[in-house]
C-alpha cells in the first residue's frame, strides 16, 4: 500500500517525535535533545536520544536510529502502513483515496466486535456464551480485556443489525463476516483478533455446544487479515513479552486466557493451528526467547516439534514445556494453577526435547537422530549460537563436532545488524553531514555522481533535505550511520573537512576501479594500434589520479 509524500510529511509534522516517544518512554531534557534508557537493548546509562529539531532518534549504544514512523515499527512491531495509520488517527488526519480502502473494513470489524461483546455482557441472547465462558473459568476482567463476545443463533443477527446502521452487505462480505447471505458465525463465543495497531482484523470462534460442528472456526483471509501472519493475544500481551524478552507460546485461545488470567501475561497463541514463519517472524519483534507450551497428546507434541524448527529459523531461543499426560495448558492451569518461576524451571531446551522425543533401540535409530539434530543446527543463523549448540549436541550424543558440522554460517550476527559494505558506509556518512547543514548539502550535491548506493543517490536526486524524510528512504543499517552523524556535535569547519575527505575517498576508489578495468582491457587487446590508444588513455588517467590524490 502506497502513501503520498505529502501525506507522510503531514503525518510526521503533526506527530512531533518527542510527543509520540514520550507516550511509551520517560524522556528527560538534555540540552536541545531528549534522553532516556534505550528500549532496544539493556543499559544502565541512557544513550537513547530524541531530537525534536530533526524529528529523529538515535541510540549510541545499539545504533538504532530513525524517525517517528520507524520508532513505532521498531518499538511497537507495527508494519509501515500500520504505523502511518496509527499516527494519522492520533493526529485526526483523514487518509484519502487508495489509502483508505481498507479503513471501511476495519470499521465494520470494529462494529461487529462491539456488537458481539455487548451481546455477551448485556443482552439475554448472550447468556449461552457467558455461561460457557464461566464454565471454562474465564473471568469478567479477562472478557473485557480481550473484548470477548457472542454470536447468537439467528442466521442474520449481524446482517440485520449492521444494515440498520447503514453498513453495506458488500463490506460485511469483504470483512469475512457474512457468506451466502447469512452470518458466518452462529451460536459461537467470539474471540476478536487484533493487529499490532490495536484494530480488530478478524475473529476466532468456538461453539458452546460440542454437538455443533465445526468446533472451531476462524475468519477467512481478507484484505486486512492473514491468519498465517497474526498471533492471538499479541496486542494485549506484547508489553509483557518485551519486558520479559520471552513469550510463552500456546495453541488455543482458551489456553491463552487461562494462562494469562493466572498471572503469566507474556503469552501468545497461534490461533489453534501449526505455527507459521510469518507468526514466528512477528513474534521475534518482541521476544528473544520462547517457551512452547502445547498439548501433551501426540498432535500437540508433533506441533511442538514443528514449532521448534520455525522458531529457531527466526533466530529465537527455544525451550519446551510439556503438560502431564491427559492435560492441555488450559485444563492444567485451571486445575493446578501456575507459578511462573517454577514453570520455567520445568522447561527443557529444544535439544533435550528433540532427543527425548526420539526412541533409540539400535544404532540405526541413533544415526537418524544425529541427522535430525544436524538439520536442526543448520537452522541457526547466528554462528556463535551454532558453535555453542553444536558443542552441546556433541556432548549429549557422544559424537565429534565435525560430524555435526553443517558447512558454515548462513548469516552474520552482530549487535549492530547486517553487514554494510564500506562504500555504502562512506556514502551514508556523507548523507549525514549533508542533512546537518545546507552548505554541506550543496557541496555534496555538486559531486553526487560519485554516489552509488541507490537509496542515497535517490535522496540527493530528489533533493530530500529533511532528516525525517531521508530516514524513511534508507534501510536500518544505513539509518544507524546517518543517525550517529546527525547527533554527533562537530565544528562546521571540521564537518566540511571530513566531507571533503569522504568525497575524495570515493573518487579515489572510482579511479582505481577504472584503472583496473583499463589494465584488463590492455591485457586482452591484440590490435597494436588500439593498444597504443589505450596506453595513452591509461597514462592520462594515472596523471589525473595523482593530481586528485
Amino acid at each position: 500500500m502506497r502513501f503520498t509524500e505529502d501525506t507522510l510529511n503531514r503525518i510526521r509534522d503533526e506527530n512531533p517525535i518527542e510527543d509520540v516517544v514520550s507516550e511509551f518512554l520517560e524522556l528527560k531534557r538534555s540540552g536541545k535533545n531528549y534522553r532516556t534508557l534505550c528500549p532496544f537493548h539493556t543499559e544502565k546509562t541512557p544513550s537513547f536520544f530524541v531530537s525534536p529539531e530533526r524529528g529523529i532518534y538515535h541510540c549510541f549504544g545499539c545504533g538504532k536510529s530513525g524517525n517517528v514512523i520507524t520508532f513505532l515499527m521498531e518499538y511497537k512491531g507495527m508494519t509501515f502502513p500500520e504505523a502511518v495509520r496509527f499516527l494519522a488517527e492520533r493526529a485526526g488526519i483523514a487518509i484519502k483515496g487508495e489509502e483508505e480502502k481498507n479503513l471501511d473494513i476495519l470499521k465494520v470489524l470494529e462494529y461487529a466486535g462491539g456488537l458481539y461483546h455487548d451481546t455477551l455482557l448485556e443482552k439475554p441472547r448472550g447468556k449461552p456464551g457467558l455461561a460457557y465462558l464461566k464454565k471454562r473459568g474465564v473471568k469478567n476482567d479477562t472478557i473485557v480485556a480481550f473484548k470477548l463476545g457472542y454470536a447468537p443463533g439467528s442466521q442474520r443477527y449481524l446482517i440485520e443489525s449492521a444494515l440498520k446502521e447503514g453498513i453495506k452487505r458488500e463490506l460485511l462480505e469483504r470483512a469475512g463476516l457474512v457468506t451466502e447471505g447469512r452470518d458466518k458465525f452462529i451460536k459461537r463465543v467470539m474471540f476478536p483478533v487484533f493487529n499490532t495497531a490495536g484494530r480488530i482484523v478478524g475473529f476466532s470462534s468456538r461453539v458452546v455446544d460440542d454437538s455443533q460442528l465445526p468446533k472451531y472456526m476462524n475468519s477467512p483471509d481478507t484484505e486486512v487479515y492473514k491468519k498465517s501472519n497474526t498471533l492471538y493475544g499479541l496486542h494485549q500481551t506484547r508489553g509483557d513479552i518485551r519486558k520479559e524478552k520471552l513469550a510463552v507460546l500456546v495453541e488455543g485461545n482458551l489456553d491463552l486466557l487461562s494462562v494469562w488470567q493466572a498471572g503469566v501475561k507474556n503469552v501468545v497463541a497461534s490461533l489453534g493451528t501449526s505455527l507459521t514463519d510469518g507468526q514466528a517472524s512477528l513474534l521475534s519483534r518482541y521476544a528473544r526467547n520462547t517457551v512452547i507450551f502445547y498439548d501433551s497428546d501426540d498432535a500437540g507434541l508433533k506441533a511442538a516439534r514443528r514449532a521448534v524448527d520455525i522458531l529457531l529459523k527466526n533466530s529465537l531461543g527455544v525451550r519446551v514445556a510439556v503438560p502431564p499426560a491427559g492435560y492441555d495448558p488450559d485444563s492444567l492451569v485451571r486445575e493446578r494453577g501456575i507459578d511462573y518461576g517454577r514453570f520455567l524451571k520445568t522447561t527443557v531446551d529444544f535439544l533435550e526435547f528433540v532427543i527425548n522425543e526420539k526412541k533409540i533401540d539400535n544404532p540405526d535409530d541413533k544415526v537418524v537422530l544425529i541427522n535430525v539434530v544436524r538439520n536442526i543446527l543448520s537452522l541457526l543463523n547466528d554462528p556463535i549460537r551454532m558453535e555453542v549448540w553444536t558443542g552441546e549436541a556433541s556432548k549429549r550424543l557422544g559424537i565429534s563436532k565435525s560430524l555435526l558440522a553443517v558447512g558454515g554460517s548462513k548469516g552474520r550476527s552482530t549487535e549492530r545488524g547486517n553487514y554494510v559494505d564500506v562504500r555504502s558506509r562512506v556514502e551514508a556518512e556523507l548523507l549525514g553531514f549533508a542533512l546537518k547543514d545546507k552548505s554541506v548539502w550543496n557541496f555534496v550535491k555538486k559531486s553526487e555522481d560519485v554516489i552509488q548506493t541507490p537509496a542515497i543517490k535517490e535522496i540527493f536526486k530528489e533533493k530530500i533535505t529533511d532528516s525525517e524524510g531521508a530516514m524513511n528512504r534508507i534501510k536500518p543499517d544505513l539509518r544507524r550511520i546517518v543517525g550517529e552523524i546527525l547527533f554527533t556535535e562537530r565544528g562546521k569547519g571540521e564537518e566540511l573537512e571530513v566531507t571533503n575527505c569522504l568525497l575524495k575517498k570515493l573518487r579515489n576508489w572510482d579511479i582505481k576501479s577504472n584503472l583496473k578495468t583499463m589494465r584488463e582491457m590492455m591485457r586482452r587487446e591484440s590490435d597494436q594500434g588500439r593498444l597504443k590508444e589505450l596506453i595513452i588513455k591509461y597514462e592520462k588517467m594515472q596523471r589525473e589520479a595523482r593530481e586528485t590524490i
